[in-house]
């Protein structure tokens, strides 16, 4: 994946997020009580929870003959509505939605989009995202359906369940799944990292031999690339816990694999940046300046023999002499905070290319972490100091760097923070909005359907019913327009439908229309033009009025066979 797609997908993640949109407000006076057998016994139910509970049981019914993936998609979705009210159906309706993925067929499996398994492919992604639910509900369930999913999926979902047990400190059991998965080339070196940080102090030999298990892996595999977390980081996080002649041993099998790949090529640049420090190196550069801080304290000897003979990774040194955990204080021996967990200055690693590449990406970088951080900053002012929100998120750019009418940083800054500034300051969110309506015309259809939603939402926030409608009749025309490019038959969009970018847009408009009335969200739904997509669209507006959470994983993806991936958008 290029570097620049990385950090629009991250852009895009954060923004998802940290600016959450909207949510339908229920009845404070609970009338009718529901008979239905799987609901909690005495739950009481509003007129819409009860409406939203009929469109739900009625989606379910449809799904039957949805084709495989849909239907998996609906039911998971479906699982949602019943958060609140029954948890033990939930935990049934999802578990159907992952036996539904893996009946599925991976129609693309030639065609790569990101890491599988990845949004693309909506076999591997259903069952990932399904099961990934069930660890979370029961780990249990999950380690006995795990089998049945594609083995990219098992993997990944290995990690997930392993990372489950540690949190409940069932560390033997987690150790039990890591060792299943020893022989594996992708060896899971983040979730090795999640167990030895939490392991506690009367277990050393416990984390000597999980490290071992880590040392053993990289022996027989290697590395394909250096990795965010790898037998490297696990050496400078750890090298105190284990024994001296192990970290050495460790040391030279990376230095040593460092090496060989260094001499394959020369456009095989490896950079990390944290902030507004970074550093660009071959891969073996690259190794030497992470573990020379340890060497130079267990053979001070080698170390500075190696640094005398790289003068630039010795300079780097002298700027930061512990090396990546200078850039990157969370390389440690310790679990992040939750603080740390949401600190903007996150670290970044870019591998591949050539020297002048990274300059381009580093660039690039500081260029990004600037806008993010005003994208945060404008959001914390907007419940605070609505202007001055409004004023820090016009110094953002309007475009970014792919130029006009593509991704533009203000417009969705402003979107994203209007909704906000409408409870506060009725003057700052129409001058914001008459910001976005200027740019409007410029956007492509994908990003000008999530700009025209969210000022939808902020309309309705102000009160303004007929202007909200407008502008929702606006945005319908343009989701008609992203269903006929989904549906063009000469290079049809490849993802799944419910990932489609029309799917998206009429979602979020869907879920904005119930503020008006429920009926005007129903005659959206009759409208649209696709039976699978009607029935996911249902599912939405169900769980909107049982007050669940809606959709928060789906980032609706344009994917064409002519030219790969074309954008992806968070409606």
């Amino acid at each position: 994946m290029s570097r620049f797609l990385c950090s629009c997908l991250r852009a895009l993640l954060y923004l998802l997020v940290a600016f959450a949109t909207v949510s339908i407000g229920q009845s404070a006076k609970p009338t009718t009580t529901t008979a239905t057998k799987h609901l909690v016994p005495k739950q009481k139910l509003t007129p819409e929870q009860q409406r939203g509970l009929r469109l739900l049981k009625a989606a379910q019914a449809e799904a039957a003959g949805l084709s495989p993936a849909m239907r998996a998609a609906v039911l998971w979705q479906a699982s949602h509505g019943y958060q609140k009210l029954d948890p033990p159906r939930m935990r049934t309706v999802l578990m159907d939605a992952y036996r539904a993925a893996t009946s599925a067929d991976d129609e693309h499996p030639e065609v790569k989009c990101f890491n599988m398994p990845d949004v693309c492919h909506a076999k591997l992604w259903l069952e990932d995202k399904t099961l990934s639910e069930i660890v979370g509900l029961s780990p249990a369930d999950a380690e006995e359906l795990l089998p049945q999913a594609e083995d990219s999926v098992r993997s990944s979902v290995t990690k997930e369940l392993i990372g489950k047990y540690v949190r409940d400190k069932k560390f033997d059991h987690a150790e039990e799944l890591l060792r299943g998965v020893a022989d594996r080339d992708d060896f899971p070196y983040d979730a090795v990292s999640e167990l030895m940080a939490a392991l506690p102090k009367d277990r050393e030999q416990q984390r000597v031999g999980i490290f071992n298990l880590a040392l053993g892996n990289f022996r027989t595999f290697g590395a394909a690339d250096i990795s965010f977390e790898d037998l490297g980081t696990l050496v400078i996080r750890f090298w105190q816990h284990l024994p001296a002649p192990t970290v050495l041993e460790a040391i030279d099998a990376l230095l040593g694999h460092a090496k060989d790949e260094s001499e394959k090529a020369s456009d095989n640049r490896v950079s990390f940046s944290a902030g507004n420090a970074s550093v660009s190196f071959s891969p073996y550069q690259y190794r030497l300046f992470e573990l020379l801080p340890v060497l130079q304290q267990l053979d001070s000897t080698r170390a500075e023999s190696l640094m005398r003979e790289q003068q630039e990774v010795a300079g780097a040194l002298k700027k930061y002499p512990k090396g990546l955990a200078s850039l990157y204080p969370g390389y440690r021996d310790t679990p992040l905070t939750e603080r740390e967990q949401m600190d903007p200055n996150y670290p970044a690693l870019s591998t591949g290319g050539s020297a002048a590449d990274r300059v381009a990406d580093a660039a690039f970088d500081v260029w990004e972490r600037n806008v993010e951080s005003k994208q945060i900053h404008a959001k914390e002012l907007a419940n605070k100091d609505p202007k001055q929100a409004l004023s820090v998120a016009m110094t953002i750019p309007l475009w970014g760097p792919m130029g006009p009418g593509k991704y533009s940083p203000r417009a969705t800054t402003l979107a994203a923070i209007l909704p906000a500034i409408a409870a506060k300051d009725s003057d700052a969110a129409s001058k914001g909005l008459t910001e976005l309506r200027s740019v409007l015309g410029q956007l492509n259809s994908l990003h000008a359907g999530r700009i025209a939603s969210q000022m939808a939402d902020t309309y309705v926030k102000l009160g303004r019913v007929e202007e909200a409608e407008k502008i929702i009749a606006e945005g319908l025309k343009i989701a008609d327009k992203l269903y006929e490019s989904d549906t063009d038959g000469d290079d049809p969009n490849l993802a799944l439908k419910a990932a489609w970018p029309s799917a998206g847009l009429w979602r979020k408009l869907i879920i904005i229309s119930t503020k008006i009335s429920i009926e005007y969200a129903e005659k959206i739904i009759n409208e649209i033009p696709d039976q699978e997509i009607r029935s996911f669209e249902q599912v939405g507006l169900a769980n909107a009025l049982l007050g669940t959470s809606n959709f928060g994983s789906f980032l609706s993806l344009d994917w064409r066979a002519s030219q790969g991936h074309q954008g992806m958008v968070a409606f």
